[in-house]
């Protein structure tokens, strides 16, 4: 399967969103005294990534609804405002993106 430079262009632009997010609650986590909160978000960027990665490999793009719950369970967690505004850029971007 080939990908055409405008899908290319897509999943790069909405990878660097999810980049942001992730900077972002590092950020975040490095003031975190709650370990254990940590771990449970690092846990959704693992399961994140992996459904981002079944989303990109699709021939016909979706939206990756587990990556956008994903997003929602990492903004309500951390309960950061930095964090909120970057997940909500992220899926407000994978939500608007039509084919």
């Amino acid at each position: 399967m080939t990908t055409s430079p405008q899908e290319s262009n897509r999943d790069n632009a909405m990878t660097r969103l999810l980049v942001d997010v992730q900077n972002t609650v590092g950020d975040w986590a490095s003031g975190s005294n709650d370990g254990a909160l940590v771990w449970r978000i690092a846990n959704e960027f693992r399961e994140l990534w992996y459904d981002w990665g079944l989303a990109l490999s699709q021939p016909v793009w979706n939206v990756p609804n587990l990556v956008v719950y994903a997003l929602e369970v990492v903004a309500t967690s951390a309960n950061d405002h930095a964090v909120r505004a970057s997940v909500d850029v992220a899926r407000q971007a994978i939500m608007d993106y039509r084919e």
